[in-house]
């Protein structure tokens, strides 16, 4: 979001400096809107219900558990990727885990 609003400003900059400010009036406002409505639509399509969040929790630590074995004091092994599916923690879209 905050990348958009830059590159806004420095195009009203630039269209300013060479004699268009009124194209400027045209375009700042339909890409603040557009912007708007983007932020909110990828807010609400991010946060699941809490059923999907269940079955993101039970996905993660099924994978979790498969990669167990696995394990080493330097890392993972090859073949757990071989055999295991690997999942993100859903923790940044669903919060903490409910045990």
């Amino acid at each position: 979001m905050k990348t958009s609003a830059a590159l806004l400003l420095l195009l009203a900059a630039g269209l300013a400096h060479s004699g268009g400010p009124s194209r400027v009036q045209q375009i700042a406002p339909a890409a603040a809107k557009a912007s708007s409505a983007s932020a909110s639509s990828n807010q609400d399509a991010a946060k699941p219900t809490p059923t999907e969040c269940e079955a993101l929790w039970q996905e993660y630590f099924r994978s979790q558990e498969c990669f167990a074995p696995y394990h080493t004091t330097t890392g993972i092994r090859a073949e757990a990727f071989q055999h295991c599916k690997e999942v993100v923690s859903p923790a940044q879209r669903c919060g903490p885990a409910k045990r």
